[in-house]
Parts: C-alpha cells; structure tokens; sequence
C-alpha cells in the first residue's frame, strides 16, 4: 500500500504551528538534525576558506572587504 503524501503550500507554517518559545535577540531557529526545532545562541565564523586548485587558504574577515578576482569579473565581499 502506498503512503500518501500531503503537500503543504509555501508560506502556510508559521511560528505559531511549530509550538516553540520565543527566542532572543540574536538567536536563529535550529534543528539537532532529527525534526526537533529550538531557537539558540549561533557564532558566526569570521574565516572565509578559499578552495584552491593545490591548497586551501583562510581569510580573517572582521572588516573592511575583500575582492576575489575572478576568471571573469570580480566578486567583492564586505564586511
């Protein structure tokens, strides 16, 4: 027998429906991989890694910006 699948429109959950506590000031909604939703403290990483052909590299950003010259055009990044 097969399982029928119900299809939810975008837009159509919001917060209310997901039964969770609000969360503070600079927390982000998470999940612990297994369906379970909770509102936590995140570190942001500051540390662009560029993949590169032979080496990887790391790049602090705390400030200003940085410009990665690509094969055609630039992608400027700011901090």
């Amino acid at each position: 027998m097969a399982t029928k699948v119900k299809l939810l429109a975008d837009n159509i959950v919001g917060l209310d429906q997901l039964n969770l506590s609000d969360g503070t000031n600079g927390q982000a909604l998470v999940t612990n991989g297994s369906g379970t939703l909770s509102f936590a403290d995140v570190t942001p990483d500051q540390t662009l890694t560029i993949v590169g052909r032979s080496t990887n590299y790391g790049v602090n950003l705390t400030s200003g910006s940085f410009t990665l010259v690509a094969r055609s055009g630039n992608i400027s990044i700011g901090v």
